[in-house]
C-alpha cells in the first residue's frame, strides 16, 4: 500500500526530455517577465487597494456590496503583499546563504502560500455572494440588503469553511532540516550546515501521491472550480434579468426608464468583475483538477513550470 510515486517530486527530473527542455525554456524566460511585473505593478496594486477600501468605507458609499467589496479588497492585498514579498525574497536573496534558509522564513513561506491561496478562493466566493445579492435586488421588489453584521457573518463563515477544507492542504507541506550541500548542488559548500527548507510531506507521497492528488483536488474544484461555475451561471441569470427589466420599463415613464438604467450600468459593471474572476480563476482551477487525475508528469512538466 505504501508505495511512493518518485517522480512527481520537486527533488526529480522528468524522463521526458523533449517537453521537460521546453517547459524549462518557456519557464526562465516567464519568470524574468513575470518577477518584474509583480515587482512593478504590484506596489501600484496595493496603494490602489487601500485607497479603494478607503472611499469603501466612507459614510455615503455604506451598504451590502460596498461591504463585500471592502473584504474582496481586504483579501487581495494580502493576497498581492505575499506574493511581492515571496518574489523579493526568492529573486534577491541568496539560497545558497544559511541565513535566508532559517525556520522563521520557512514558516513565512508556508503562511504566505497558505494565506494567498485561501484568499483568493475566499475573495471568489464574496463574488458569488455579491451576484447572488445583486439578483435577488433586481428580480424581487422589495429585496431588503442584509445589515452589516450579517455580511460579517457570511465572510466569516466561508472562511471557517474554507480553512477547514484545506487542512489537507496544510498538512502536505512540512520544514525540513537537510544539509546545505543539498540546497546548493552547484556549489562546493564548505560549512556543510543543516538548513530549513520547505518541502512536501513525505507521506503525502503514498498510495501513488493519494493525499497530495486530494490536495490538488480541493484546490481545483473548492478554491476556484466551484465558484467560478457558480459565477458562470449567476453572469447568465443577471443578463437575462436585465433584458426582462428592459422590457418591464420600455412603456414607462422617463423616470423609470432613467432608474433601469441605472440598474443595467450597475449590473454590467458586476457582470464585468464576475466574469473577470472566472477568467483569472478558471485556468488554475482546470490544472490543479488535471493533477489529481493525469499521470504524474504532467505536475512536474506544466503545473511547476507554467501554472
Amino acid at each position: 500500500m505504501n508505495q511512493t510515486c518518485h517522480f512527481i517530486s520537486y527533488d526529480s527530473e522528468s524522463n521526458d526530455n523533449g517537453l521537460s527542455s521546453v517547459t524549462r525554456l518557456i519557464f526562465s524566460i516567464y519568470r524574468q517577465f513575470y518577477v518584474y511585473f509583480v515587482l512593478a505593478f504590484g506596489p501600484i496594486n496595493i496603494i490602489a487597494n487601500l485607497l479603494s477600501m478607503f472611499i469603501l468605507t466612507r459614510k455615503e458609499l455604506r451598504g451590502s456590496y460596498s461591504y463585500l467589496f471592502f473584504f474582496m479588497t481586504f483579501d487581495h492585498t494580502i493576497v498581492v503583499i505575499s506574493l511581492v514579498l515571496t518574489v523579493i525574497r526568492s529573486t534577491f536573496a541568496s539560497t545558497c546563504d544559511p541565513n535566508n534558509n532559517t525556520f522563521f522564513l520557512a514558516v513565512f513561506s508556508i503562511v504566505a502560500q497558505n494565506s494567498m491561496d485561501i484568499l483568493r478562493a475566499h475573495a471568489s466566493w464574496l463574488a458569488v455572494v455579491i451576484a447572488c445579492l445583486r439578483f435577488f435586488a433586481i428580480r424581487r421588489r422589495g429585496f431588503i440588503e442584509p445589515s452589516f453584521r450579517k455580511i460579517l457573518l457570511w465572510c466569516s463563515f466561508s472562511l471557517l469553511v474554507l480553512l477547514t477544507a484545506s487542512t489537507p492542504v496544510f498538512l502536505s507541506t512540512s520544514i525540513q532540516w537537510i544539509p546545505l550541500s543539498k540546497v546548493c548542488r552547484w556549489r562546493n559548500i564548505t560549512e556543510d550546515v543543516l538548513v530549513a527548507t520547505v518541502r512536501e510531506a513525505e507521506w503525502v507521497y503514498y498510495d501513488d501521491c493519494l493525499v497530495l492528488r486530494i490536495t490538488y483536488f480541493i484546490a481545483g474544484t473548492l478554491h476556484n472550480g466551484i465558484p467560478c461555475i457558480l459565477l458562470f451561471i449567476l453572469s447568465i441569470l443577471l443578463l437575462r434579468q436585465l433584458r426582462v427589466i428592459r422590457k418591464e420599463f420600455m412603456s414607462n415613464s422617463k423616470v423609470g426608464n432613467d432608474k433601469s438604467s441605472a440598474d443595467d450600468r450597475v449590473t454590467k459593471m458586476m457582470t464585468v468583475i464576475l466574469v473577470t474572476t472566472i477568467l483569472s480563476e478558471m485556468p488554475q482551477s482546470v490544472l490543479n483538477i488535471l493533477v489529481a487525475f493525469l499521470p504524474n508528469g504532467f505536475r512536474a512538466n506544466i503545473v511547476d513550470r507554467l501554472g
